[in-house]
């Protein structure tokens, strides 16, 4: 499980915390429970969908390798099929690039609606970069419904006060019900964009929902805490609301009572998380360097969560968080980090974003 990467060095070389995960990353991730759920024949099933490309299909093996297997089914959507990856070549209009991954999208749901409506209770998709507990999907899935629309991930404010969208770098789960009137009735509609060349899915997407009167579920657990994240673990268990605004929490606060992307640090990190976006910002680059790893540290975060590394395990940091950080989930990270590297930021003071990639 452990292959070399560019420079014939294993995923489980760096220590706890040096990895992609980064210092205040491995504590997120260390408060993280995988579940165990009842058989798929006496459960809603899920079918994870990641889309990709050719030259990418050395990441999509990291996912075949990882969480890929722990979903009720799976399909890697490509430009090119390979069986082994469970990559398939799926036509879309227009060229193969990240500026039309749009069309690439409505490509893939119309070919999901076609091939797995059926065998599938609900449906969930990502680009590539990203990692997915698939069993935290599998168990937060239990419990949605399956007689309305639904249509969940990390909530983003959409322009106006009283919209929002599902943000793709978490990536986002619909329902069948969902599926069958997306496909089945909305996708072709000029109001839903059906002719846009266009790199922003997700808001496409949402869109399309909202003017059907279905908005974004922001996917959460009983503490109220999030998720699917469209960013990085290192990201969400540092990021202060004063840090930056990049989801629009304060405006759905106010006004779409969404409260859970306001909250602070590990408190927006569940223990039943379910995804990650594994881009790295421009600050955390320029401070920690690109990742080491050629496929964006998916494996590195499956070693982590699964305690794979020889010798290695997370269990301290899971100790060391469940006892300390109490109603403070910045300040114990902070103390943790200034006790043993010096007074250090989480990567992220005087730093916003406009947009996700």
């Amino acid at each position: 499980f452990v292959p070399p990467d560019a420079n014939g060095t294993s995923i489980c070389d760096d220590p706890l915390g040096m990895g992609d995960e980064g210092p205040y990353g491995i504590y997120g991730l260390a408060k993280i429970r995988v579940a165990s759920n009842p058989p798929p024949s006496s459960r809603k099933k899920v079918l994870c969908i990641i889309f990709t490309h050719s030259n990418r299909h050395d990441v999509l093996e990291a996912v075949a390798e990882t969480f890929a297997p722990r979903c009720d089914g799976f399909l890697g959507a490509s430009n090119m099929t390979n069986r082994t990856i469970g990559a398939v070549d799926i036509p879309h209009r227009g060229e193969e690039s990240y500026g039309n991954i749009w069309q690439k999208v409505r490509s893939i749901w119309a070919y999901v609606y076609d091939h797995y409506l059926n065998d599938f209770d609900f449906f969930y998709i990502n680009g590539d970069n990203s990692y997915v507990v698939a069993e935290n999907l599998i168990h937060a899935c239990q419990s949605l419904p399956t007689d309305e629309p639904v249509y969940t991930g990390h909530a983003i404010l959409l322009g106006r006060m009283s919209s929002r969208y599902c943000g793709g770098g978490g990536g986002y789960t619909l329902n069948r019900v969902a599926l069958q009137r997306l496909v089945g009735q909305y996708l072709e509609k000029q109001e839903c964009h059906a002719d846009h060349m266009a790199p922003i899915e997700d808001r496409k997407i949402g869109r399309c929902f909202l003017i059907h009167g279905i908005l974004c579920l922001h996917n959460t657990d009983e503490l109220n805490q999030t998720r699917f994240h469209p960013m990085s673990a290192q990201y969400h268990a540092g990021w202060r609301s004063n840090y930056g605004n990049p989801w629009g929490a304060k405006v759905l606060a106010r006004f779409q009572n969404v409260t859970a992307p306001l909250k602070e640090c590990l408190d927006s990190i569940s223990k039943t998380s379910i995804s990650f976006h594994l881009y790295r910002d421009p600050e955390d680059l320029e401070k920690r360097g690109p990742s080491k790893y050629r496929d964006e540290g998916i494996r590195r975060y499956h070693a982590i969560l699964y305690d794979l590394c020889p010798g290695t395990s997370r269990a301290p940091f899971v100790q060391s968080s469940d006892k300390q950080w109490g109603s403070d989930a910045c300040g114990f990270v902070d103390a943790v980090l200034s006790s043993t590297q010096g007074t250090e930021s989480a990567n992220h003071q005087d730093h916003e974003h406009a947009e996700f990639p």
